[in-house]
This record gives structure tokens, C-alpha cells and sequence, in this order.
């Protein structure tokens, strides 16, 4: 078929009450399986732009590179097959588009959630585009070396010379896996060196060259991805690899000199596995043997929810793909077809008479906090894996049947994704007694994220129209706000549960006595905690924590979730530290690791009422917080010791840290009596919520 043009045509009209109007195209699939386009060349008509770091709302799916339109006509070759990949959330306009020998088409594109819709301008047809999809129909730039290889893979990988590490992607995956992809996101010659551009090796190899994606915890720029193939770079004894580990991910050898290493990177939560390549040797001898615990630090992993061991058990992980869930914890994803029984059996144990509270089991924080607070929990989605921007009308529907036949009057949701708000239309619809409430677990500094305040804004709409009764907020202050607005409002102080018994240090064995409340000489060599979970460095830089870390006589640190800003400043300002991860740990692995420290820092910006503090003090370990949130302010003994008033000072957070370890028995005891009082007025709080 001839090639034509299509034509997008935008006026610059908007949705009512839509906040923007903008028309975003964000790739093309062509026909017959040919490559997708690189960017039209020269300069673009007036009204479009280049933009990058493009969120899909396809589970954490970053494009580097997209076109935008706020008004005027653009045009893209076309064959007729093709199809055009347009984005649809809350900005998103309207567009018409136009094809040679076809009626003009107008397109809506409004959303109130994030995704993409393939368009064929023939007729005006959408679809719904997968993360698979997206990803091979995106724009490329002009000169890149990204289509796949189309290069069988080879039965085994050669050796790599010497001083060089390759990487096969293999081709094959596990059953559980959507794809065969492997992703190098770094390559460090020198362990915590400067990293090598790995396009020419990518370009050589036949892998793509991902200009910027999102993994684990932030964004990478330059990463490498095959399909087949080989990828070899001068990395030897002292180097590391940083991989991606997603549902998308396939089996990868890797070879350094005799020593070549199997791997299945398939794992059900986007995460990061950082492999030294000097162990590789001993990494094999060991898998070999069947002896996964015998090795500890070879490989170190960025664990999601599901996991639940650190990086001694790691290693298994690697090879087994995706860590099985533990009673407590939902599992990873639950197939349409077994949905309805899963649900089916976590509403034998509710009763219809009281509240049962909605969350979201990704969003981890959230989760803890909901299943502390509220007596009756449902997850809603059921999966770890699954991602609110997956849930489609055919699950709205469902999960509004779920929640009419539980027989459950009074519902509270916890957290605030806007999938909640159509169950809530839904079920309202067709029981208009049935009443909802709101958690919501944001605060005034997020309110600047426009995610953030798209949700709220819709939210506060259904406040003020009645679907939904009361808001419940854990920050502190912002049940005022909510007041001015006419909104019933309360707030609720997170908590965590300390062990059974006030006078209990959880770290002893039980029924041994705490340590004596008076001051004593700190730790010869104390090991400082610094956790985060790498989702908002702006408002949790850890970078005075670690060199307050230089300040304190004979600390070590071990830390997780710490960014490659971060891991370099440990290296250069020579941070004394015993265990590092690149990426937030799973919380059994984090309490393990937590449990062994002596103290935490936890010193930050900007906070809601965090849950990691009450954690660490669960137990059994104090922590040092900064001035933003409210914890500590009622308690004059606890707000001296743990309150940092200067969070960017590094000399500030070395002498609190220095006196709380000096007085750790007497800041348990303090605690406890603390703890004790929070517990009943988080307790009075839900009951208000909930009234």
C-alpha cells in the first residue's frame, strides 16, 4: 500500500471541567510488523512540542520521548493498517483526525486515569494499548540502533575476552513472564565508578538503546535492552551490573572469563539486582551446589513487596523467578478467573455490621497503615503486581459485585486512586445507602504534584456532592483545611503495635527487662539504619544523614533505597558503611536488617505521619526524625532526643544521634508510655471517622 499523510487537527478544545486540553501522540504501530518511526525531521508546526519522561499509565511504563499539541495541525506518514498511539488522562483534549480518502474522525481524549488507546484514522477505532504494545510503537530519534535483533540466539555464550563481561539475552522467559527482555540499566567498570555509555556496545550487540525508563525506585538514562543477542563491555574484577527485574523479563547468561551464570530476571514487582563481577565464580559454585544461604553480598537486590528475605536468599530468587507470597502478604497477581474466589474467601471472616476498609496492596506504606488502623481490610485490587492504572470498566464492575455481596453497609477508602471513586459511582448506582468514607495519606507539600492534586480535586467533588460522607487525614493540620471547606474532617495519627507487654524490648528474648532508664556510654561501633523507599527525593534526601554518618565515632551504616547520587556521595566523602541496596527493601527483609541496628535516621523534609519511625521502634530500635511531622512534639523528653530541628544539617543529626545512643533505655521507656497514648488516640480517631 502507498504511503500518505494523516492529519491531527487540534483546536485547542477541552472536556468541561477537564483541567487542560492537550493532545499527546506517543508512537505509531506500523503495519505488516515494520518499525516503528523515528521523530518527522526538522522543526515541528507551531502549537507541538518535543516532551520526554512520558508516563503511560501502563504499571510504571516511562516513553523518553513523545510529541504534544496545545492548538494547530500536525501531520505523520501513514500507510493504511497503521495505527496511532494517543495518551488519555486528565489533560487531554480533543482532536480530529483526518486520513486521505477517509471521513474525518473527532477523538475525546479525556480520562480521568492515565493510559494510551491505539487509533486506526480509517474509521476512528480505539483500542486499549499494553505496556508491549506502547513500548514497540514509541517514537525513535533518528540514527539509533533500536529495532530488535532479529539474530537467533546462539545454544551458549562464548567466552568474553579478557577484562570483559557479556550478557546473552537468551530469548526464552519463565511461564509466569509477558516477555523475554533483558535490561541492563548500568554498567560500572570500577564498582562505584563513573559509568560507561553502553550505546556503542548496544549498537554492535543489536540491543536497544532506552534513552530513559523507569526501574525500581527512579528514572535511568542510557540503559540497554535485547531481545537475543550478545552485549559485551570491558568490565572485569571490581565491576559492577545493575539489572532490571520486571514481569517482562527473560532469562540472561552472563560470562566473565571461565565463569557464565545463569539467571531468570522474571519477577512479578519492577525491582533492581546489582551483580559484582568479580563473585561470579563463587555465585555459580554456590547455585550449583544448591546452597543459596551460604552467600551473602554477591548479589544484591532492590526487593518489591512480595519478597521476603535479603540477599542470601536473594541468589535462589534469581534463579526461581518470582518470591511465592506469605500467608499475610496478597499474592502477586490473581488471574480474572480466580478472582472471585479469592475474594470469596477473604469475606468469610467480615462482618457486614462494621466498616471494612479498601486499599491498595502496591502502595505499601499505605497498606500497613490501613491494615493497623481499621479491624476489617480488603484489598482492592487483590495483586502486589497490579497497578490502579490497569483496572479497566470490566474490573470497576466486578469489584463494586464484590462489594454488594459482602453485605457491607459502610466502606472507608484508603489512599485514594480514582478507580476507588468510579466503585464508589458504581455501587452507589445500585445502593444508594451504602456509604463511604476517605483515608487519605498525602499532605501539603504533594499538593504541588499536579497526580496528587488531580485526585484530590476529584475527591473533594464527591465530598461536596454527597457520595462520599467523611475525610480521615494522617497529617496533622490539614483536617483544618478540609473544615474551611465545610468538609467533615478528622485526623488520625498512624501507629504501629509494639510487642506484647509495655516493658518489652523487642529485640530481647521475651520476658527479659529493658535496658535501665538512665544515660549510658554509646556503642564502641554503632550501626546507624538509614531506609527509604526511593519514592520522593526531594522531600527525603538522605545526603546530611550520611554525613552525619562521618560524625559519629565509630559508626557503620547500613542502608537501602539509597539513588546513585547517593551511593556515590558514600564513596567519595568515604561513608563508613557494612551492607548497602541500591533499591527499598520488603519488610521482613527491612525488619531483619532494621532489628540489628542501633539506631535509625530517618530525618526528612516533608511527611505525613510516617509509618518507618513507629516501625523501627516496634522494634525495639530508636529513630531520629526531622521537624515535619508531629511526631514526638507532645512528648518534651522524646521531642529532645529525636527530634532533628535543622534536617539539612549534617552536625545537627550527628549530635542527636550521639546522645540518643547514649540514652537508648531511657528513650524505650519514654516510648512506650508514648506509644501507649498515641495508640488511644488513633483508636478515638478511626472510631470518629467511622461514626
Amino acid at each position: 500500500m502507498s504511503e500518505t499523510m494523516v492529519v491531527l487537527r487540534h483546536d485547542g478544545a477541552c472536556a468541561p471541567n477537564a483541567p487542560g486540553s492537550e493532545v499527546i501522540i506517543v508512537g505509531v504501530e506500523r503495519s505488516g510488523g515494520a518499525a516503528a518511526p523515528c521523530l518527522p525531521p526538522g522543526p515541528l508546526p507551531a502549537g507541538w512540542e518535543e516532551m520526554s519522561n512520558v508516563a503511560t499509565g501502563q504499571g510504571g511504563l516511562i516513553l523518553p520521548i513523545a510529541l504534544r499539541g496545545r492548538a494547530g495541525n500536525f501531520s505523520l506518514p501513514w500507510v493504511p493498517g497503521d495505527r496511532l498511539f494517543l495518551l488519555t488522562h486528565p489533560w487531554s483534549g480533543r482532536v480530529v483526525v483526518e486520513a486521505e480518502g477517509f471521513q474525518p474522525v473527532v477523538l475525546r481524549l479525556h480520562a480521568e486515569t492515565t493510559g494510551v488507546v491505539a487509533v486506526d484514522p480509517r474509521d476512528g477505532s480505539t483500542a486499549p494499548c499494553s505496556a508491549e504494545m506502547i513500548s514497540a510503537g514509541r517514537f525513535r530519534r533518528a540514527g539509533n540502533n533500536t529495532a530488535p535483533s532479529s539474530a537467533t540466539p546462539s545454544a551458549t555464550l562464548a567466552r568474553p575476552p579478557d577484562g570483559h563481561v557479556q550478557l546473552r539475552a537468551t530469548g526464552a522467559k519463565s511461564p509466569s513472564s509477558r516477555g523475554a527482555e533483558v535490561i541492563l540499566l548500568r554498567a560500572e567498570p570500577k564498582g562505584f565508578g563513573r559509568a560507561m555509555d553502553l550505546g556503542p556496545a548496544c549498537a554492535r550487540a543489536g540491543w536497544q538503546c532506552v534513552e530513559e525508563l523507569a526501574g525500581g525506585a527512579q528514572r535511568w538514562r542510557g540503559a540497554a535492552k535485547g531481545l537475543a543477542g550478545a552485549l559485551t563491555l570491558p568490565a572485569g574484577p571490581g565491576g559492577r551490573l545493575l539489572l532490571l527485574r520486571h514481569p517482562w523479563s527473560g532469562i540472561v547468561e552472563i560470562a566473565s572469563g571461565t565463569a557464565c551464570l545463569r539467571l531468570d530476571l522474571f519477577s512479578a514487582e519492577t525491582r533492581t539486582l546489582e551483580i559484582e563481577i568479580d563473585r561470579l565464580p563463587e555465585l555459580c559454585a554456590v547455585l550449583a551446589a544448591d546452597r543459596p544461604q551460604a552467600v551473602d553480598g554477591i548479589v544484591s537486590e532492590e526487593a518489591g513487596p512480595s519478597g521476603t528475605a535479603d540477599a542470601a536468599d536473594h541468589v535462589g530468587t534469581a534463579t526461581a523467578g518470582a518470591v511465592a507470597p506469605t500467608a499475610q502478604q496478597p499474592p502477586a497477581r490473581v488471574e480474572r478467573s480466580e478472582r472471585r474466589s479469592h475474594y470469596s474467601r477473604l469475606l468469610q471472616s467480615v462482618d457486614p455490621a462494621r466498616p471494612l476498609a479498601l486499599y491498595v496492596p502496591r502502595w505499601r506504606g499505605v497498606a500497613l497503615s490501613t491494615e493497623t488502623l481499621f479491624d476489617q481490610t480488603l484489598p482492592v485490587p487483590l495483586g502486589l503486581e497490579e497497578h490502579p492504572d490497569e483496572i479497566g470498566p470490566d474490573d470497576i464492575a466486578f469489584l463494586a459485585d464484590v462489594l454488594l455481596e459482602s453485605r457491607v453497609r459502610h466502606f472507608v477508602v484508603s489512599g485514594g486512586d480514582l478507580f476507588n471513586l468510579a466503585i464508589v459511582r458504581a455501587v452507589q448506582d445500585r445502593a444508594p445507602d451504602r456509604r463511604f468514607d476517605l483515608l487519605w495519606h498525602s499532605n501539603f507539600l504533594q499538593m504541588s504534584e499536579p497526580h496528587d492534586w488531580n485526585l484530590l480535586r476529584h475527591w473533594l467533588q464527591a465530598l461536596r456532592d454527597g457520595r462520599v460522607t467523611r475525610v480521615g487525614v494522617v497529617k496533622a493540620g490539614l483536617e483544618r483545611w478540609f473544615a474551611a471547606l465545610d468538609i467533615e474532617a478528622v485526623h488520625i495519627p498512624n501507629v504501629v503495635p509494639l510487642p506484647a507487654g509495655k516493658d518489652r524490648d523487642p529485640r530481647r528474648e521475651p520476658g527479659a527487662a529493658m535496658t535501665p532508664a538512665q544515660p549510658c556510654d554509646p556503642p564502641e561501633n554503632p550501626l546507624l539504619g538509614l531506609w527509604l523507599s526511593g519514592s520522593s527525593p526531594y522531600r527525603k534526601t538522605p545526603l546530611a544523614a550520611l554525613a552525619a554518618t562521618t560524625m559519629v565515632p565509630g559508626a557503620r551504616l547500613r542502608a537501602a533505597g539509597l539513588d546513585e547520587v547517593a551511593r556515590r556521595f558514600v564513596s567519595d566523602a568515604q561513608v563508613p558503611f557494612e551492607r548497602l541496596w541500591p533499591g527499598p527493601l520488603p519488610r521482613t527483609m527491612l525488619h531483619r536488617q532494621m532489628r540489628d541496628t542501633d539506631l535509625t535516621l530517618y530525618v526528612t523534609l516533608s511527611e505525613c505521619s510516617p509509618m518507618l519511625p513507629l516501625e523501627s521502634f516496634s522494634l525495639g530500635v530508636p529513630c531520629l526524625v526531622g521537624p515535619a511531622s508531629d511526631l514526638f512534639r507532645d512528648h518534651a523528653a522524646l521531642r529532645e532526643h529525636l527530634v532533628v530541628e535543622r534536617p539539612l544539617s549534617p552536625a545537627a543529626i550527628a549530635e542527636k544521634a550521639t546522645g540518643a545512643l547514649a540514652a537508648r533505655g531511657a528513650i524505650l521507656e519514654h516510648y512506650a508510655d508514648y506509644h501507649a497514648a498515641l495508640s488511644a488516640r488513633s483508636r478515638e480517631r478511626v472510631d470518629a471517622l467511622v461514626a
